[in-house]
This record gives structure tokens, C-alpha cells and sequence, in this order.
């Protein structure tokens, strides 16, 4: 699973919570910033990777958010980190302390159900890909003729 930017992170996960009838919307305002995905229950905030520095930063908005939505559950959701099993134990360790915080941490690539979503979703991408690409043939040698 392989995300270049943050955003198509976001999208995907949306996409996914979607699937799952989950009633979501991206970039809600919040105090002072915007919630990534917004949900009845469940303040979202995505990062690419989740390193110590991005569990760390995505708790701090996360409080802050909060404020704004006092009952609602926060939620840090991104990829492994980076950089082998020590950047793994750096991470966690930051994990473990936003936990206990009642912040909920989704390593999303460890989700079976999430990476059966996004594989589907891109052979279905695929699929309609090439259906493109021959109407667009099409129309191509037609108006050239």
C-alpha cells in the first residue's frame, strides 16, 4: 500500500469509511485549523506516516480540535513509519503515550479490511482505465476522419 501524498491518504480512508456507511466529510473547520475527516462520533486526523513527530503533532491538533467537539473521539490514522524497527519502537512508544491520552491510534496498513479496500479499488481504477482510453481512440480516429 502506497500513499505519495497525505490527501490521497485522506481520500482513501474516506472512501473507506464511506464504504463502510460511516456518514464523513474531509477539512471540517475546528477552533483553529481543520479537522482532515469529520464523522458524528470520531475527529480524524491523518498522517502519511506515523512517526514520533506526527503522533506527537497529530495529538496536539487533535486537543485542540477537540475543544471545539467536546464528545467527540479522536483518532490518529497513517501508515507505519518509515525507517525499520527502530523508527517502529520510537513510534509506538509516541503511540502508546496519546493512548493513554484517549486518543485512538489506526496503523492502517496493519488493517486487513482497509488494505482489501484499497487494492479493490484500484483494480477497479485500472479496470476503467483502459474502457478510457479506447473511447477516447475512438472518438480520436472519428473526428479525425
Amino acid at each position: 500500500m502506497h500513499f505519495q501524498h497525505e490527501k490521497q491518504l485522506q481520500a482513501a480512508l474516506t472512501a473507506y469509511l464511506k464504504s463502510l456507511r460511516w456518514r464523513v466529510r474531509r477539512e471540517v473547520p475546528a477552533g483553529e485549523g481543520r479537522v482532515d475527516i469529520f464523522s458524528p462520533r470520531y475527529l480524524i486526523e491523518c498522517k502519511l506516516h506515523l512517526n514520533r513527530s506526527s503522533v506527537l503533532r497529530a495529538a496536539t491538533q487533535l486537543e485542540v480540535y477537540g475543544l471545539s467537539y467536546p464528545r467527540h473521539k479522536r483518532v490518529i490514522a497513517g501508515l507505519s513509519p518509515l525507517g525499520g524497527q527502530r523508527a517502529y519502537r520510537s513510534a509506538e512508544f509516541a503511540m502508546k503515550a496519546v493512548k493513554r491520552r484517549g486518543t485512538q491510534v489506526w496503523v492502517l496498513d496493519q488493517e486487513p479490511a482497509f488494505a482489501r479496500f484499497c487494492c479493490r479499488d484500484k483494480s477497479r481504477s485500472w479496470g476503467w482505465t483502459w474502457v478510457w482510453w479506447l473511447v477516447a481512440g475512438f472518438v480520436f480516429v472519428v473526428v479525425w476522419m
